[in-house]
């Protein structure tokens, strides 16, 4: 588990990715948490994210397809 800290702008929510569905917000989130804090690059798979992304609903784990996410990057 990594420790530490990572800032986030209250312009957030006047940005685009606010507007979209929860799960693009979601995605963001995880990307920033995982990015290197020195370099601020990521080395990942749709898999990972989407692993890193997922949740729970009702004790179902819910885990987005490859394609949802890439279709997420692409935006």
């Amino acid at each position: 588990m990594h420790r530490g800290y990572y800032k986030r702008w209250r312009k957030e929510t006047d940005s685009e990715v606010w507007d979209m569905p929860p799960l693009y917000l979601r995605t963001w989130d995880w990307i920033l948490r995982e990015a290197n804090y020195k370099t601020g690059h990521i080395t990942t798979s749709l898999s990972q994210i989407a692993e890193g992304v997922e949740w729970t609903d009702r004790g179902a784990l819910c885990r987005p397809a490859k394609k949802t996410i890439s279709k997420i990057l692409s935006w």
